[in-house]
């Protein structure tokens, strides 16, 4: 290649990177310019190239239409497949397993089996820069974890979630992967309801993001703080950091980051007593979240919901039961035993409130004995009192 394109193919890699980090996942200015070194890659033959920009173009769209990420993952497995390069192979599975926010939790768990099978830290993090910044190898990790955790799988979320802190402290020498090891930290321990812990690990994650200028999880984990700030009684700081997380992107946001946002505002606003401003934002969530792919969130986003309408006068209960049950066959759909548990526990106790105890106890006792670990959790430890009280 002459050198004349191969210093034009360099420029137009860091542009696009820079570009990625100035404006976000969700900006059209890198998807242009990841199209563009696309383009200029395949005209003059450059596979390292070529890869790297369908990368950050699957980067870019990946919180907007599945469908051109599913193209852009299959061309990355095929690129890498031919190769066999372990860089290749590493990140075309650090592509396919997704994000947080998508339900294909088996073939995601069997990405990340792939990817982490070829994951050599001394090899594969000093080119984490050239693949969204983060390392691979600590996003695999965390990614199990909040997948097991919604599979039903506490304990040994709880294992992937310690794993991915240890690696991301085996490699400090690179400090975002210690923030996203903490960002996913936090989100795990949202889901826990360990609100001490998640206000813990997203504070450490916004302050070693800003360091180390890993903008990114510092945006994604600013609600997350701000609702666990809410939760220990900090009301004002904790909606101030909610505020600022939606300020930031305005029309560079990504959708389905976006409606985790926004569901983790409806819950902040319930404890503010912001009733109205909740139902509004929970409505708003929904429909991104099932538009744009982050149907992890909805069943969540359902039930914050109905106890909100519980809440409002008991004409609403009628709606309340629907919701629930929406939230239940949601939570069926994606195999998220945890958040049908949830949901299920949620309606039981209206029922119970009903003197509908057996109709209670047949929902809930079946979806409480399949579990066969984390009955320590928050919400086991609730179903199990439940379910004592309806014998």
């Amino acid at each position: 290649m002459p050198d004349r394109q191969r210093r034009e193919l360099a420029v137009r890699s860091a542009l696009a990177l820079t570009l990625l980090a100035m404006h976000g996942f969700g900006s059209e200015e890198p998807r242009q310019a990841f199209q563009r070194l696309r383009e200029l890659s395949a005209e003059n033959d450059d596979t390292d190239a070529l890869f790297q920009a369908l990368w950050g173009h699957w980067l870019s769209n990946a919180g907007f239409s599945r469908e051109v990420r599913d193209s852009l993952v299959g061309e990355l497995l095929d690129l890498a497949e031919s190769s066999q390069d372990s860089v290749y192979l590493l990140q075309a599975r650090h592509a396919a397993w997704g994000g947080p926010y998508d339900t294909r939790h088996a073939t995601d768990l069997e990405h990340i089996e792939h990817g982490l099978a070829v994951f050599d830290p001394a090899l594969h993090v000093p080119t984490a820069r050239l693949f969204g910044g983060h390392d691979a190898g600590v996003c695999g990790l965390a990614h199990a974890a909040l997948t097991l955790w919604q599979l039903g799988r506490p304990e040994q979320a709880m294992e992937k979630c310690r794993q991915a802190l240890q690696l991301a402290e085996d490699i400090s020498h690179y400090p975002p992967a210690r923030t996203q090891a903490k960002a996913w930290c936090a989100i795990l321990h949202k889901f826990a309801q360990d609100w001490p812990q998640a206000r813990r690990f997203a504070e450490s994650a916004i302050s070693v993001g800003r360091d180390c200028g890993a903008l990114p999880f510092v945006y994604i984990e600013l609600p997350l703080y701000g609702l666990a700030l809410l939760k220990l009684g900090e009301v004002s700081a904790g909606l101030k950091a909610i505020d600022e997380r939606l300020k930031v992107f305005g029309g560079n946001e990504v959708p389905n980051g976006a409606a985790v946002a926004l569901s983790l505002k409806a819950e902040a606003c319930e404890i503010a007593g912001r009733t109205e401003d909740t139902l509004a934002l929970s409505d708003e969530s929904i429909v991104l979240a099932e538009r744009f792919h982050a149907a992890a969130w909805v069943p969540n986003t359902h039930q914050n919901k109905d106890e909100v309408l519980l809440t409002l006068s008991a004409d609403r209960q009628p709606e309340a039961e629907a919701y629930f049950q929406t939230a239940i066959a949601c939570a069926q759909r994606q195999d998220a035993r945890l958040w049908e548990l949830r949901a299920s526990n949620s309606l039981a106790r209206l029922w119970q409130s009903q003197d509908k105890t057996a109709e209670a106890r047949d929902l809930l006792a079946p979806v409480y004995d399949w579990f066969t670990e984390g009955f320590d959790t928050a919400y086991l430890k609730d179903a199990k009192a439940l379910l004592d009280a309806l014998s």
